[in-house]
């Protein structure tokens, strides 16, 4: 992809290598834990794999890989999460089954490495390219690689995307995959010489976002649509061939979900949540479209604000997204924030709707994750002063993404104390409420942590912490301290 300053400079690749190599660290050091979520997913890739069918009949009760997420028809069980996971996930799996061979007489240890190497390639690799694209939209934003530095970092490091990485969910691989979407229609915009290639892999990137996550959807359309008019102004030929280049690329895995659905609930339009085997999870379904219903006032009040799931509560850093779009306004970039400003809505709007709105057993608002990366974009346009307050901002959001990373995002949070709030109250108490500081912390203080690969390499848990820490950071610097490369020139060494 051409990426360049409003200058003229190429973002340097050791720059956008040492980012996505933080990144990197940050998300790999934590295999992937064991969840009702997680392992549909991974039953999933294993059944295909390793019995080349899409029935999960023989892992949805196994030790390691149980789960009650999960759909039935005709007798048989099927996984009832969207399968772009699994798409990404299943090569990496197919590679490391030599490797993973050697448990297999233990069933719990077999499915621990394969969820980790499942999450990796699926989620952690997918989010850190992300970060690094961020990077580099925010260099071309503003020109100064510190400032680009930081903002990849509050992407990285102070949203949930940080957490969600670390698990095998979609949301933070649908949150890359919407950016890389977006960077490559601004791209367009831009000038590139390559619009036809940047089509294809916005459109395949829509795509996948949309096979990934479903909610994505309206938001995958809304990036269409600006993609569509990034490519206007080009010559009729040209933008014909991107337009086609788009929707071949972005058909492929939409074919690939419709003909899931066809083999696995007998129409290319039935998805698994039509299918739901738990009675427990069928109410919630029913309702509205795939259980969305029209959002509630005060649900968009605890989706944003509030302590107990509010995404600017919980990483305050994205505050400083929305007072970057004003500057980002009138730099010029006034269809970009319609775009991010559409893209927030719609997934809030999405989340407000649904039953279980505050996404079950996790600590904050998963629903929303898709956005956060789209949301960081505007920190990039934020002037002296907004720096400062940004980066005070950033400080808070690390800690609080900290926590959840290191006790886990799902296993150390309980939701029934809100649902049951909910149910008496019909309402949330502001005070004692959040789910990092009341049960993320407490676990992190008692010593509950989750394991990580320093630990499971026998090094000392503080020890090994305190290195990733140092090398994440270290990284992050040598990434800010990147000079500009003139256009067309390439890095020696």
């Amino acid at each position: 992809m051409h990426l360049s300053t409003p200058h003229g400079a190429r973002v340097p690749r050791r720059a956008l290598l040492a980012v996505l190599a933080a990144a990197c660290l940050a998300y790999l050091s934590f295999p992937g834990v064991w969840g009702w979520n997680e392992n549909s997913r991974l039953a999933l890739v294993m059944a295909a794999v390793d019995l080349n069918t899409l029935s999960i009949d023989r892992y949805h009760e196994r030790p390691g890989t149980e789960t009650g997420d999960k759909s039935k028809r005709d007798g048989r069980f099927y996984s009832d999460k969207a399968i772009g996971t699994a798409l990404l996930g299943a090569p990496a799996y197919g590679l490391a089954r030599p490797l993973l061979a050697r448990f297999e007489s233990v069933p719990e240890r077999y499915a621990a490495f394969a969820r980790t190497v499942v999450t990796w390639a699926a989620v952690s690799i997918p989010a850190a390219l992300g970060v690094a694209l961020l990077y580099a939209l925010a260099w071309r934003a503003c020109g100064d690689a510190r400032w680009a530095a930081a903002v990849a970092a509050c992407g990285a490091l102070g949203t949930p995307l940080w957490p969600y990485a670390t698990v095998l969910f979609g949301h933070a691989t649908a949150a890359a995959l919407l950016l890389g979407g977006f960077a490559a229609a601004r791209a367009i915009r831009d000038g590139s010489p390559r619009p036809v290639a940047l089509a294809a892999a916005a459109g395949g990137a829509l795509a996948m976002a949309v096979v990934t996550e479903y909610p994505t959807g309206p938001v995958a359309a809304l990036l269409g649509a600006y993609l569509l008019l990034a490519l206007r102004p080009l010559p009729r030929a040209v933008a014909g061939r991107a337009v086609l280049a788009a929707a071949a690329v972005g058909a492929l895995p939409i074919a690939a979900l419709l003909a899931y659905n066809a083999a696995a609930f007998g129409s290319p339009f039935s998805l698994g949540y039509a299918h739901i085997a738990g009675p427990e999870f069928v109410e919630v379904h029913a309702q509205g479209l795939l259980g969305v219903g029209l959002p509630r006032g005060d649900r968009l009040v605890w989706l944003t604000v509030h302590p107990a799931r509010g995404l600017f509560a919980q990483a305050p850093v994205l505050i400083a997204g929305l007072a970057g779009l004003w500057p980002m306004w009138r730099r010029g970039w006034r269809l970009e924030v319609a775009v991010i400003l559409g893209a927030l809505a719609m997934l809030l709007a999405i989340a407000a709707g649904f039953p279980v709105w505050w996404g079950g057993r996790s600590f904050g608002a998963r629903h929303l994750v898709p956005a956060v990366l789209l949301a960081c974009v505007p920190i990039a346009f934020l002037g002296l002063v907004g720096r400062r307050v940004a980066l005070a901002l950033l400080a808070a959001s690390i800690v609080q993404m900290a926590i959840p990373t290191l006790v886990g995002p799902t296993t150390r949070f309980d939701d029934a104390p809100l649902a049951r709030s909910l149910a008496e109250a019909g309402t949330l108490p502001w005070r004692g409420s959040s789910p990092i500081w009341n049960e993320g912390w407490a676990a992190l203080r008692a010593g509950e942590l989750r394991a990580s690969l320093g630990t499971q390499a026998g090094l000392p848990r503080t020890v090994f912490l305190g290195a990733l820490a140092v090398s994440v950071a270290g990284l992050f610097a040598f990434a800010a301290r990147a000079r500009r490369e003139p256009p067309g020139a390439r890095p020696t060494g």
